[in-house]
């Protein structure tokens, strides 16, 4: 049940912004759109019911960053606002920027409606977070990297381009994060080595306690680390 909660689409195609809208009105979700940053600063400003916002990136007058920028003293007064950015902006440097001003999701174009609709009801509340990273971010006041570097995991496989991992806790589809194997950088001679990471596949290995398979891809690997791990094969290393 969406509960009328009302969701800002932002972006200047009118292609994209009718295809979100009748995704979302489908949900049960009232929806309102914007054609630009400058719109969308304009509308929440007037309008303190908006719930979550929908922020695409490369847009006329004023793009999705600047907005993210503007946001600090609309949020002070709108303690309940989720932003989640949808861009077609893939390289790792646009993501972590659109993280640390603070974005609370980052989902690429071209969008999946199934994904779309699941993250929707993570953002606004409306999911089971039990085991999962959104329920840990929301509980425990962390951010989701933060998490990533306290869970325990064992590493099962990884090639240049992908990885997978096993853990007691579930990982959320499509959803990226921080990657960090003390093991791991000492065997590629990297110190501190942290890559990103989106999540493919999240399978349940047992029904009766959790422990779940992640397959992961890689995102914005430097060549030099791909050189380095197109030539290991690692099953069964367990993070220390």
């Amino acid at each position: 049940m969406s509960d009328n909660k009302k969701i800002l689409v932002v972006d200047d195609s009118s292609d994209m912004r009718m295809l979100m809208e009748r995704l979302l009105m489908r949900e049960g979700y009232e929806v309102i759109c914007a054609q630009d940053g400058l719109e969308c600063l304009n509308v929440l400003s007037t309008d303190e019911t908006i719930d979550l916002v929908f922020l695409d990136i490369k847009m006329p007058n004023l793009d999705g960053f600047g907005v993210l920028e503007k946001l600090n003293d609309i949020r002070a007064s709108h303690p309940q606002l989720k932003v989640a950015i949808v861009s077609g902006l893939k390289d790792k440097a646009d993501i972590i920027r659109g993280l640390k001003l603070k974005a609370d999701d980052y989902i690429l174009k071209p969008i999946d409606p199934q994904i779309v609709t699941a993250k929707t009801k993570v953002l606004l509340g409306e999911a089971d977070h039990n085991n999962s990273f959104a329920w840990l971010e929301k509980h425990m006041g962390c951010e989701l990297t933060e998490c990533v570097a306290k869970v325990r995991f064992t590493l099962v496989n990884i090639s240049e381009n992908r990885f997978v991992i096993e853990s007691s806790v579930e990982f959320i589809k499509d959803v990226s994060f921080a990657f960090h194997s003390e093991k791991l950088s000492e065997f590629l001679q990297v110190p501190d080595l942290e890559l990103r990471a989106r999540v493919d596949i999240c399978e349940v290995l047992s029904p009766t306690a959790p422990r779940f398979r992640i397959f992961a891809t890689f995102i914005g690997v430097p060549e030099n680390i791909q050189q380095k791990l197109r030539s290991l094969t690692m099953k069964n290393v367990r993070r220390k």
